[in-house]
């Protein structure tokens, strides 16, 4: 309201509180009608700029994401934002540490193999010669000294993936020779069903094959009480079945019968080799019954 007061006369003039509202409405509708368009082109270039930014980013973590767990290598220079730099540096100086480790493991299963077997097997060439009975009564012992040096060579090298490589092999072939040279020994007999197969191309490394198998044998002898039976498949799957005394298995292993002469190594080498060689490994075990299901890989034409 506007008062003026001037020769004994009052002139008042006022505007109602609606005209003044609207007027407001007014000027802040023309203030959002300029700035609004303004606001939504500002995000419109953040989220741009944002985006932009980020490709190289998602390029890096899409390239860590897809590769291989033996894939040790360092990342190929890229344009990445200045501040990400150090970060790629130190992950390629880490990969190269890790790198570093494992060849010194491979290095270290390459050579304990000759360095161990190599005494063990002097030691039981005097033991045999020997005219003394209790070097002959020590020579099973050293047999099972030996067997023990092997399994945990073979641990080593399925952890370590040393030479592993995607085949082809022929399971069929080994499971031949395998089941020929443990007939012999096993106290229980041995039925393999091939299906009538000629020959089973695998993708999977021929001697950690046979070392696998191997040790499943040895398992179904040592802690089973009655027939094997192993059938394989056109589909690439084996079965190997065979009731057992002791049949329970806690962290992978088997508990070992009173029998046994063990150390209860055999099923950590088959899981580890079954992983490294992405063979599917199943164990079931109903009344006494154990039953290990494998599927292997095929190799592709």
């Amino acid at each position: 309201m506007l008062r003026r007061s001037a020769e004994g006369m009052v002139i008042e003039a006022a505007q109602s509180t609606y005209e003044r509202r609207e007027e407001v409405l007014e000027v802040a509708s023309a203030f959002l009608v300029l700035v609004l368009p303004l606001m939504g082109l500002l995000f419109w270039g953040l989220r741009r700029i944002t985006s932009t930014a980020m490709i190289p980013i998602d390029r890096l973590a899409t390239e860590i994401a897809a590769r291989q767990p033996d894939d040790l290598s360092s990342f190929p220079p890229q344009d990445l934002p200045q501040e990400l730099q150090p970060f790629v540096t130190a992950f390629d100086s880490y990969l190269a540490r890790i790198d570093s480790i494992r060849q010194a493991e491979r290095d270290f299963v390459a050579n304990a193999a000759h360095e161990l077997r190599t005494p063990l097997a002097a030691i039981r060439a005097r033991l045999q010669v020997s005219d003394d009975p209790d070097a002959a009564a020590s020579l099973p012992q050293i047999d099972a000294l030996t067997r023990r040096v092997e399994r945990l060579l073979q641990l080593a090298r399925s952890e370590a993936e040393v030479g592993l490589r995607q085949g082809p092999a022929d399971v069929l072939r080994i499971l031949h020779l395998l089941i020929q040279d443990t007939r012999p020994g096993s106290p229980h007999p041995i039925r393999f069903d091939d299906s009538d197969l000629q020959d089973l191309m695998v993708a999977c490394d021929a001697d950690a094959l046979a070392i696998m198998l191997r040790n499943l044998l040895e398992n179904a002898v040592e802690h089973g009480n009655g027939e094997i039976r192993l059938r394989l498949s056109p589909d690439a799957t084996l079965t190997i079945e065979n009731p057992a005394t002791h049949p329970q298995m806690a962290d992978a292993r088997y508990q070992r019968s009173e029998n046994s002469s063990g150390v209860g190594l055999g099923l950590s080498i088959i899981t580890a080799l079954a992983q490294a060689m992405r063979v599917t490994l199943a164990r079931e075990v109903t009344a006494g019954n154990v039953r290990v299901t494998l599927t292997f890989p095929r190799q592709s034409a």
